[in-house]
């Protein structure tokens, strides 16, 4: 669940889910749901196609100055580009989707995409959604880089079952049917 209330919550840094989630493979989907009306302005944004591109590193969340700010560093993983400002410059220096949201709609994207949501304002002061996570067949255990003594390599989810896992093994091994 995810709340921006009040009319003045700031936009969410450009991010991909993978650089905080421990997954790889192509059959994952996030489905985006909001429980009001949201206008395009001010609803979740996508980079085209990023999915199939470059895994990027994450941002720490923690610096306003830089959204970009890596949060594995040392140069394991690409820094995120600074989407925001590479627009303000051009326009088009990305392929940039939006759409305006009803209640029932639901926005799926590969949580290796790049996207991010859009602040509220005084037009659309809250912006509540829920987001749900599946996978299938070709979804896989890939471990998050280890140099960031303060972000955990497995993630945060199922932390015992994912300490099981080797790198390529797959979401619907047997560790993960005993959780269902």
């Amino acid at each position: 669940m995810f709340l921006k209330a009040g009319g003045r919550g700031a936009r969410s840094a450009w991010r991909q889910d993978t650089a905080y989630l421990p997954w790889a493979g192509q059959h994952w989907a996030n489905a985006w749901i909001s429980f009001q009306p949201v206008p395009r302005q001010n609803s979740l944004e996508i980079v085209r196609g990023s999915y199939r591109g470059i895994q990027y590193d994450g941002t720490t969340f923690a610096n306003p100055d830089d959204p970009t700010e890596p949060l594995h560093g040392h140069g394991v993983l690409p820094r995120l580009p600074d989407i925001d400002a590479e627009r303000a410059i051009d326009p088009d220096a990305h392929d940039v989707l939006s759409w305006a949201i009803e209640p029932g709609d639901v926005l799926a994207l590969h949580p290796r995409s790049l996207h991010g949501g859009v602040g509220v304002d005084a037009g659309c002061p809250d912006r509540h959604t829920l987001v749900l996570r599946f996978f299938g067949d070709d979804a896989t255990f890939r471990p998050l880089p280890d140099v960031n003594e303060h972000f955990a390599r497995n993630g945060v989810l199922f932390v015992d079952e994912m300490a099981k896992l080797n790198p390529g093994d797959p979401f619907r091994s047997p560790v993960f049917r005993q959780l269902l």
